[in-house]
């Protein structure tokens, strides 16, 4: 005990790990935490990302982006994205040749959101 007391604050069992390991974390929170936790928030609310003046809108961007918009597209080679998405009552209406940027080309399918709506 006697001995605690003349050594220095840094030669302090459990005290040197804590002080180097701070500015690691206080980086790692601004710059990868914050934005996380930031972009989760705003997903549940309309933005157009410059105005200071967001609209909670709660859980309307994810049921429009899944269930208003039926149509998407997906790479030809992405044969699991096709199966999942088959299996979930999707179906082909279409092709786009050289849709991405490497030159392949793209299944456009669709999903019909009510019985007269046929896919």
């Amino acid at each position: 005990m006697a001995s605690q007391i003349n050594t220095p604050l840094l030669r302090r069992p459990g005290v040197q790990a804590p002080l180097l390991l701070f500015p690691a974390i206080a980086v790692y929170a601004v710059f990868a935490v914050y934005p996380l936790i930031d972009v989760f928030v705003v997903s549940f609310q309309q933005w157009n990302g410059i105005a200071p003046e967001r609209v909670w809108v709660g859980l309307d961007n994810y049921s429009a982006a899944l269930f208003r918009d039926p149509v998407f597209h997906v790479a030809l080679r992405n044969t699991a994205a096709r199966a999942l998405y088959a299996a979930a009552g999707f179906a082909e209406v279409g092709r786009r040749r050289r849709y991405y940027a490497d030159g392949d080309d793209a299944m456009v399918m669709r999903r019909a959101l009510s019985p007269a709506d046929p896919p």
